[in-house]
């Protein structure tokens, strides 16, 4: 994870997920497209929130407003990190006010440490959750039921 400031991010390339500007009732959904430039200049309306992956360049970014100030995390996802179809380390989230989006996708990232109620023997602890995209449909009684 690398945090960058908030113009570092390249508006030009496509980008899956969203971005929740403060004077809206609901996320501005992008799904394989350029962001709007617009989002990006002013000091009002501004972004609250916002989850973009990048799959061509294999970057995530985490962005979040909080006390007049942007915190922007950029994500870098390795080929071996992250297959679509076989992550065992993917979650699902239920989406809030997003319309044709089943669920929002995240990576799981791991890292061992050692644990004295192991006998100090290595566990994987969760240390970061990275936005991989949408879900777009769901397709079996277990993917309804999002964790």
């Amino acid at each position: 994870m690398n945090k960058i400031e908030i113009n570092q991010i390249d508006l030009t390339a496509s980008y899956e997920g969203y971005l929740w500007m403060s004077d809206q009732k609901e996320p501005r959904v992008y799904k394989d497209e350029a962001l709007d430039k617009d989002y990006f200049k002013g000091i009002n309306p501004f972004i609250i929130e916002g989850e973009l992956y990048n799959a061509s360049q294999h970057k995530s970014y985490s962005i979040r407003f909080v006390d007049g100030s942007y915190y922007v995390n950029e994500y870098l996802i390795e080929d071996d990190e992250y297959d679509e179809n076989h992550s065992k380390d993917i979650q699902y989230y239920l989406p809030n006010r997003m319309k044709d989006v089943a669920a929002l996708k995240f990576l799981q990232r791991w890292r061992p440490e050692s644990d004295p109620l192991c006998e100090d023997m290595y566990v994987l602890r969760p240390v970061e959750q990275v936005f991989v995209g949408f879900k777009k449909q769901l397709k079996s009684k277990e993917d309804e039921v999002c964790q």
